[in-house]
């Protein structure tokens, strides 16, 4: 890994409009949360009807903006099947 010596943080928060579908999306980042890799981190809590999630990146900009990305879609597919089931 190459060494960076900054830190990017991004908080991201997304307000749902139920409960059920924010605890739905906060349970699905769990696994993503017990991911070990070095210089990076990734912390999600409840907040009644909202998520937020936290990110910390000491592996550069490449590295946080992949994470990004990598998690965004990953939650507009689980609110895209909560959706579909919700019908």
């Amino acid at each position: 890994m190459e060494k960076h010596s900054e830190r990017i943080r991004a908080v991201l928060r997304f307000d749902l409009k139920d409960q059920a579908r924010a605890e739905t999306l906060a349970r699905s980042l769990k696994p993503d949360e017990k991911f070990r890799l070095q210089g990076l981190k990734i912390s999600s809590k409840l907040e009644g009807n909202s998520v937020m999630i936290r990110i910390s990146c000491e592996r550069g900009a490449r590295s946080m903006s992949e994470t990004l990305d990598d998690l965004l879609r990953a939650i507009r597919m689980v609110l895209d099947i909560t959706d579909s089931l919700a019908k």
